[in-house]
């Protein structure tokens, strides 16, 4: 996730505020409009947000804004951490696990093996704890990065197509291994 992704999501519960007064004053001044329009006296603006006009916010903020954020950042900021990430969510999606390990993730995608890449690998699951897949399990040195994370169980509903496109891989994947072993084998 890039910095500027991560700082617009962090910003996002007052962005909703300011989106929902929003939708409120156009639904007040349209219900005023339509008074006026019938021959009525418009009514104040109401002080308190309806419940309708918070849910319709949410689900502009779900449907609309966010899926064009994340597009708009995967065209300008992608980065080699992006795949990383790509490749880490679909091990996690493929699982069906209701925790996560380091060590499981490390033994699984080597790129990401060498100790080096400890600092990449911690970001890595800090974005996936801020886009709520993860919730990480509090070590007993709070001085160390987690190590353990329980996963979301709406990950597993929501993205079971991404471990089925997860599982095709890694069955093509071995399928090639196996051909190359046995051209291999054969040519010896």
């Amino acid at each position: 996730m890039s910095p500027q992704l991560r700082s617009t999501l962090d910003k996002l519960p007052g962005r909703f505020c300011r989106i929902a007064l929003t939708f409120h004053m156009i639904e007040a001044a349209a219900d005023a409009i339509a008074r006026i329009q019938a021959g009525d006296h418009p009514d104040p603006v109401p002080r308190v947000l309806p419940v309708e006009t918070a849910r319709r916010v949410a689900n502009y903020v779900r449907d609309i804004l966010v899926p064009h954020l994340l597009r708009a950042d995967r065209s300008m900021f992608s980065t080699i951490q992006t795949e990383h990430a790509r490749r880490i969510a679909g091990f996690i999606a493929l699982r069906q696990e209701d925790e996560i390990h380091m060590r499981d993730i490390v033994r699984y995608y080597k790129p990401l093996r060498a100790p080096e890449h400890a600092r990449e690998r911690d970001s890595i699951m800090d974005a996936f704890v801020i886009a709520a897949w993860l919730e990480p399990v509090p070590s007993t040195n709070p001085a160390r990065p987690p190590t353990r994370w329980r996963v979301n169980p709406q990950v597993h509903d929501r993205f079971t197509a991404l471990a089925e496109t997860e599982a095709q891989r890694r069955e093509k994947a071995r399928e090639a291994v196996e051909a190359l072993a046995t051209r291999v084998t054969n040519a010896v």
